[in-house]
């Protein structure tokens, strides 16, 4: 046989062979491409997954800082309106974020949150799970209140008492002081009570003048701003209450005047922006302590009553039209009059957050993130 006729299939073989080697070469390079694009999809989509889960833990410690009774109460999330489980929609970013754990410190008040966060990019089924711990430090703060509060009847003006007067607790008066009969003063001191004044340096009873404090504006501000709180009320305009029992420490605030008729009340601080009408009754706490106060920017006015406790502090005048006691402290900036006769009695063990020296603020610092 010829040997050109033996070799007529060996072109055709390397042919093929050529064929399957660039099939072989194309078919590695596709999936070398494809990997390397599935690759960097899926780490795009672990990293937005991942920022998403970030923006979450920064959602939260932003909430926190704006209010950190939510810190202190240690809220759910469900108690703070924060998702604990994917949304139904995405957020305006695309990217979704929920709880899936939050554990706060057993002690109480809390010094920090330990949270899991879960975030899901846009558009996409990878979740991301971050850890992180949440630190709440505070500074300032005094559970006791300012020691002004605890005198007995204290005015940046005068006091002009007369009638039948049956007073333990201290006075002062930066401008001065008038009690008829003058025989009380005497009494009051003989029960270790003082009656000072601060116009007349070369008076025995001279004082130096005290710095009554009065609520500034920003300081109704705060009040309001702790008014938003779930336990709280913040109202607007003239209103008329009826209060009774006790009211755990709560804060009702009244941008306006505001008519109570309070019965056996005790355990609330009204704040009013104007004047407070108080009728009927309130009492000292079951531990026989003052919690209850009455802030106000205008006037405060003490109608008839059979006995009312608290702290009455006002930027104008503190009156009494009833005939019943009254304990607890006053402190205002007008001038005191009372012509009808004055049963007082200094009470201060007082137990008001509302009242301390200096409110306690609150920082929160985000530490240990970490991908789970």
């Amino acid at each position: 046989m010829s040997p050109f006729k033996q070799q007529k299939g060996a072109a055709l073989v390397g042919v093929l062979m050529v064929l399957l080697l660039l099939t072989i070469l194309g078919s590695t390079a596709y999936l070398t491409a494809t990997t390397e694009l599935s690759i960097s999809s899926n780490y795009n989509q672990s990293v937005q997954a991942s920022y998403a889960a970030e923006a979450g833990l920064q959602h939260l410690l932003f909430g926190y800082r704006q209010n950190p009774t939510y810190f202190l109460q240690k809220k759910t999330g469900q108690e703070m309106n924060f998702p604990i489980q994917e949304p139904d929609q995405p957020n305006r970013t695309g990217t979704q974020f929920w709880i899936d754990e939050l554990r706060y410190d057993p002690q109480d008040p809390p010094t920090y949150a330990e949270v899991i966060m879960v975030g899901k990019g846009p558009g996409q089924n990878g979740l991301s799970r971050v850890r992180a711990t949440i630190y709440c430090a505070q500074s300032g703060g005094s559970s006791d209140v300012s020691p002004i509060f605890k005198m007995g009847i204290v005015t940046a003006g005068q006091i002009h008492l007369s009638g039948s007067l049956e007073i333990l607790g201290n006075l002062h008066a930066n401008q001065g002081y008038s009690i008829t009969p003058s025989t009380v003063v005497d009494q009051l001191k003989q029960n270790q009570f003082s009656v000072t004044q601060s116009i007349a340096p070369e008076g025995p009873d001279y004082l130096a003048s005290m710095e009554v404090p009065m609520i500034s504006e920003k300081g109704f501000q705060e009040y309001q701003s702790t008014a938003l709180e779930s336990q709280n009320q913040n109202l607007f305009g003239q209103q008329k209450l009826v209060l009774s029992g006790d009211q755990k420490n709560g804060l009702i605030f009244v941008d306006g005047d505001l008519t109570l008729q309070g019965n056996d009340l005790c355990g609330v601080t009204i704040v009013a922006t104007g004047l407070i009408t108080l009728n009927g009754s309130t009492r000292l706490s079951d531990d026989h302590l003052l919690d209850t106060a009455f802030i106000a920017g205008r006037d405060i006015i003490l109608n008839d009553f059979s006995q009312i406790a608290g702290v009455f502090w006002s930027n104008g005048v503190v009156k009494k039209t009833g005939s019943g006691r009254l304990m607890g402290s006053i402190v205002c900036q007008g001038t005191i009059f009372q012509t009808g006769g004055l049963q007082f009695e200094r009470v201060s063990r007082i137990s008001n957050a509302y009242l301390s020296q200096s409110p306690a603020t609150y920082s929160f610092s985000l530490s240990g993130w970490s991908q789970m």
